[in-house]
């Protein structure tokens, strides 16, 4: 399981989700796997448990 965090612009959330799959996953020999990704969303301002 890769894990990753963001902390940025939203507009920029997508650049990083393709970098994610285009570099960091090759450049590990990594492969992404069929079905959905598991995300979780946290608002500005609030804080995580």
């Amino acid at each position: 399981m890769l894990c990753s965090l963001y902390e940025g612009p939203t507009d920029a959330l997508q650049d990083f989700i393709i970098s994610l799959y285009d570099t960091c996953l090759p450049t590990f020999e990594l492969t992404r796997r069929d079905g959905c990704d598991a995300e979780r969303f946290t608002p500005n301002g609030t804080k995580e448990d």
